[in-house]
């Protein structure tokens, strides 16, 4: 590696193509025009958050990395039981039922193989969050408990008190961009919004309050993007990336050939 690169992403939980539109998400539509828009990019199969959050952290298909769907039956000893993928002690018990979690490595552990380091953000469920990095490469900062490098737990009280929804994800951003994308700078930063998800679970699509909810990521997404301008005007040292819960990983991997197993 002759020089270090950075990513910045930002995922928008449940935001499908069709809800982006001049009204409701000025920002994206113009940064769409402005840089790289996937446009042919499906989901993983089965495309269930915790899955997909697996294949942005591996770039590789559930069939590959092994977590396959929001529950999983896994043989703790007394037979096959079905767990929640989503459950904060679910890598755990992934790891003492199989002797291990994802199949593959994750971007996390493929930037500490370089001494870079990889820190993750999220208000969705524990599951989306920790299976950005499930053995502790990097950093990890959710309400249900953050941790460090060699999974040491974290005192984090700007996390433990995040709730999901406008609020919670609007005090994510300003942390994320202050703290974490200028400030700390690492290698790789995740921040994983709970909007227009969390919305969309709790009134009707279109509604005026999921219509918000969209508005206020597309806000979200902007604030981070004018930081990250910010910080590298050129635009040729930080890689940002935007997008729904997708296979964000493969465009890293084509991006950051380093990190690619030789």
């Amino acid at each position: 590696m002759t020089e270090t690169k950075r990513a910045v992403i930002v995922i928008c939980d449940s935001l499908r193509a069709d809800l982006i539109g001049p009204d409701d998400t000025p920002f994206l539509l113009e940064l769409g025009e402005r840089g790289a828009w996937f446009t042919s990019h499906r989901s993983v199969f089965p495309s269930t958050t915790r899955a997909s959050a697996a294949s942005i952290a591996t770039g590789v298909l559930p069939a590959r990395h092994g977590l396959l769907g929001n529950t999983m039956a896994l043989d703790e000893g007394d037979g096959l039981v079905c767990r929640s993928a989503g459950h904060p002690d679910f890598p755990d018990r992934m790891r003492r039922a199989t002797g291990r979690t994802l199949h593959v490595p994750t971007l996390a552990e493929r930037l500490r193989w370089h001494g870079e380091v990889s820190i993750s953000c999220a208000n969705v469920s524990p599951g989306a969050a920790y299976f950005q990095d499930p053995d502790g490469h990097g950093f990890v900062y959710h309400a249900a408990g953050s941790y460090g490098p060699g999974r040491k737990p974290v005192d984090d009280p700007a996390s433990a008190a995040l709730t999901k929804g406008l609020d919670g994800d609007r005090a994510m951003t300003e942390r994320f961009c202050t703290e974490i994308v200028e400030i700390r700078a690492p290698s790789l930063a995740i921040m994983w919004l709970s909007e227009p998800d969390y919305s969309g679970h709790h009134s009707p699509l279109g509604s005026p309050r999921h219509r918000e909810a969209i508005r206020h990521a597309d806000r979200c997404v902007r604030q981070v993007f004018e930081t990250v301008r910010r910080l590298d005007p050129a635009g040729e040292e930080i890689l940002f990336v935007t997008g729904s819960f997708r296979d964000i990983g493969i465009w890293l991997y084509e991006t950051f050939p380093w990190l690619q197993l030789s």
